[in-house]
């Protein structure tokens, strides 16, 4: 599953775990596979404001959804992607029955 931006994922290089929103995922070809060149921007950590990280795809680990701010649980996919607010269907108003 390919990386949008706005998904949070962790570079799997750094000694712990840092939340990163990616802000741009190119696709390039390499031989007979695709991959991606990934620009992070780091959440919390060492780095001055608007530092931007360069991984490829293969090089960062998908964020928990705990480790997200506004998520909760675990993410089910790939990476954690923070729901479109315009296209969240409404719950259901009815009633269980049993």
């Amino acid at each position: 599953m390919p990386y949008r931006a706005g998904d949070y994922v962790c570079p799997a290089d750094l000694p712990r775990r840092f939340v990163c929103r990616i802000t741009q995922a190119e696709r390039i070809d390499v031989g007979t596979t695709d991959s991606q060149i990934l620009k992070l921007r780091p959440l919390e950590g060492p780095w001055p404001p608007r530092t931007v990280l360069i991984r490829l795809d293969t090089g960062v680990l998908p964020a928990n959804r705990d480790e997200v701010p506004g998520g909760r649980g675990r993410s089910r996919g790939a990476t954690f992607r923070r729901p479109d607010l315009q296209h969240v269907p409404e719950p259901s108003r009815q009633r269980a029955i049993g």
